[in-house]
C-alpha cells in the first residue's frame, strides 16, 4: 500500500467523504447534552479551592475558558470580555447572568493541575475523531506518533522583577493522524525531555504504530521500550550516538556501496517537489543491517533493521542559488517507503503544531508568567488548533486554519454548534443524516 494512503489523515478522510457524498454537516442549535457531557469531564479535574468560598463551579469555569479561546481569546480580559459580550449565550449554557471577573480565569487556570486539563482535552478531541470514523464509517489507518519539545518563548520572566530565567519547555506527543497532541508534559530543560519521553511510551499501546523523533531520543534505552510495546520506531543519527553516527558516515560515503543501492528499487526511492519558489530533490537511501552487524554494533538495539540516508538537494528558481544536507536514521522499519514517508511527516509536528501554535494562535507572543498557567493555556489552544483543523474538514469552502479560527470569532455559535456534534454519535448521525447500518 501507497503510505500516503497507509497513513491518511482524518481530516483529508473526512473531506474526501463529504466531497464524494456531496453532504454537509447540518446543525440548527447548539447541542445541550453535549454541553452537559463536556461539564461531566471537567467534573474529573479537582477543585483545589476552600470549600464555602466558591462561588463558580469550576467545570463551568473551564469550559468558559475554553470556549472562549475556541473564539479567538489569547488572555483573561479576553475570556472575560468574550462571556461580556455573549450574555445570552453565557445564560443558555449555565442557567446564570453573573459573569466571572478576569481574575477569576486568571487564578482557575494558575491552580488547576495541567495533566488533568490536558487529559479532559485530549478525551474531548479523540471522542470526536472516535465519532467521525464510526458514523462516516472511515478505513483504519496506521498511526503515526511524533515526539519533540517545544519552548513557550514568552515565559522567561517573573512578575514585577526584571529577572531572567528559562523559558518553560513542554515536550508533546502528536498523533499525526487526528493531528491531536496526546501528551503535554511541561520540563525545566530540554535534557529532561529523554526521561519523560520514555515514561510516556512505556504507558503506550504502540502496537501498528510507528514513534518518529529527532536525534536526542536516538538512544537503545527509548527504541528497546517502543519495540517491547510493539511499535517500530525512527529517529536521527547525529553526533550524540558517536560510533553509530561514524558508521553511518562511512557506509554513505562509500560511492560503490551507494551506487549498488541505487541501482535496486527497494534500497532507493528519489522525490522531487517544487516548493516555496524552489526545486528540491530528495533521495533516499536504504541499508539493511547484516545479523552480524545487528549483533555487533547494533546489538543493544531492539529490532533494529536499518540505516536511511536521506539527501535533499536544494536550488532556487530564482536566484539559482543550490543547497545540500545529508541525514541519517536508524529504523526498525523494513521497507523504504514507509520510512521515507515518516521521514518527511516527523516535521509535522513543528509545521502543523509547533508553529501554527505560533503563527495561528500566537503562542510565543503569551505573556503568562505563571508556568502552570501557561501550560493550562498551551494544552487548551492545542486542543482548539485540533477542532479548527476538523471544522475546516467540515466544510467545502477552501479556508486556511487561520481563517478557520477567524469563522470561530465571526459566527461564534453557529461553528461552535457544528463543533460540540462531533462529541456525541447520535448527535453526529443525525446531523450528516448518515444512516446507521
Amino acid at each position: 500500500m501507497n503510505p500516503e494512503q497507509e497513513f491518511q489523515s482524518l481530516s483529508v478522510l473526512v473531506s474526501e467523504f463529504l466531497t464524494k457524498h456531496a453532504t454537509t454537516i447540518k446543525v440548527d442549535k447548539i447541542p445541550t447534552k453535549v454541553i452537559t457531557r463536556l461539564l461531566c469531564l471537567f467534573d474529573d479535574v479537582p477543585d483545589p479551592r476552600k470549600e464555602g468560598m466558591i462561588v463558580y463551579p469550576l467545570n463551568e469555569l473551564l469550559l468558559c475558558i475554553f470556549l472562549a479561546l475556541l473564539a479567538g481569546g489569547e488572555t483573561y480580559e479576553d475570556i472575560a470580555h468574550f462571556w461580556t459580550y455573549h450574555p445570552r449565550l453565557y445564560k443558555k449554557l449555565f442557567k446564570k447572568t453573573m459573569i466571572p471577573s478576569h481574575d477569576t480565569f486568571r487564578r482557575i487556570i494558575s491552580i488547576i493541575p495541567p495533566e488533568k486539563v490536558n487529559t479532559v482535552m485530549v478525551e474531548v478531541l479523540l471522542a470526536s475523531s472516535k465519532n467521525l470514523r464510526t458514523v462516516l464509517e472511515l478505513p483504519k489507518t496506521r498511526t503515526l506518533y511524533a515526539v519533540d519539545g517545544k519552548e513557550l518563548r514568552g515565559s522567561g520572566r517573573k512578575y514585577g522583577t526584571d529577572e531572567k530565567i528559562p523559558n518553560l519547555q513542554i515536550l508533546n506527543v502528536y498523533e499525526q493522524n487526528t493531528e491531536t497532541c496526546l501528551y503535554s508534559i511541561p520540563i525545566t530543560d530540554k535534557r529532561n525531555e529523554i526521561p519523560h519521553a520514555r515514561k510516556i511510551l512505556q504507558t503506550m499501546n504502540l502496537k501498528d504504530s510507528i514513534v518518529t523523533f529527532d536525534a536526542m531520543h536516538t538512544q537503545y534505552e527509548t527504541t528497546n521500550i517502543i519495540s517491547e510495546n510493539r511499535g517500530d520506531y525512527l529517529g536521527g543519527l547525529k553526533g550524540n550516538q558517536g560510533k553509530l553516527q561514524e558508521f553511518a558516515e562511512d557506509l554513505f560515503g562509500d560511492a560503490s556501496i551507494l551506487a549498488s543501492l541505487k541501482a535496486n528499487t527497494a534500497t532507493y526511492y528519489p522525490r522531487s517537489t517544487i516548493e516555496h519558489n524552489q526545486l528540491e530533490q530528495r533521495e533516499y537511501y536504504y541499508y539493511a543491517l547484516s545479523p552480524q552487524q545487528k549483533k555487533g554494533e547494533f546489538g543493544k538495539w531492539h529490532d533494529v533493521h536499518a540505516l536511511v540516508c536521506y539527501d535533499k538537494t536544494v536550488c532556487h528558481n530564482v536566484t539559482g542559488k543550490e543547497g545540500f544536507e545529508r541525514r541519517f536514521y536508524l529504523t526498525s522499519l523494513k521497507d523504504l517507503p514507509t520510512a521515507a514517508y515518516c521521514i518527511g511527516r516527523h516535521w509535522g509536528i513543528e509545521n502543523n503544531l509547533h508553529w501554527m501554535l505560533d503563527t495561528v494562535l500566537r503562542e510565543d507572543e503569551c505573556q503568562v508568567v505563571d508556568r502552570q498557567a501557561a501550560n493550562n493555556l498551551s494544552s487548551i489552544k492545542k486542543t482548539c488548533l485540533s477542532l479548527y483543523k476538523l471544522y475546516k474538514s467540515l466544510t467545502p469552502k477552501k479556508m486556511s486554519v487561520r481563517s478557520t479560527k477567524k469563522v470561530f470569532g465571526w459566527a461564534f455559535e453557529d461553528a461552535l454548534a457544528q463543533v460540540l456534534t462531533l462529541c456525541d454519535e447520535k448527535t453526529l448521525r443525525k446531523a450528516l443524516m448518515v444512516e446507521k447500518k
